[in-house]
């Protein structure tokens, strides 16, 4: 059975713009955590504080350097 390109050429259309619509929804929900995120940043002596008053049945990770903190890459292996 041939493919049958007019009937497939407006599905193509259709997914190309279901993935647009996708995209700017994606990235308005990443640039929205990012802002929270760094609202956060501010007020790390009471998420630190929040931490240790929490009582949790797993391990949480601390906040030795901040949230915003950069730091450098490895060395490429040879």
């Amino acid at each position: 059975m041939p493919l049958d390109l007019a009937r497939v050429a407006p599905q193509v259309g259709e997914m190309v713009v279901n993935f647009s619509a996708g995209r700017d929804e994606r990235e308005k929900r990443l640039s929205g955590a990012f802002g929270l995120f760094l609202a956060q940043a501010g007020r790390l002596e009471e998420l630190k504080a929040k931490l240790e008053r929490s009582r949790t049945t797993y391990l949480v990770a601390g906040l030795p350097g901040g949230l915003t903190g950069r730091y450098p890459l490895p060395a490429l292996p040879d």
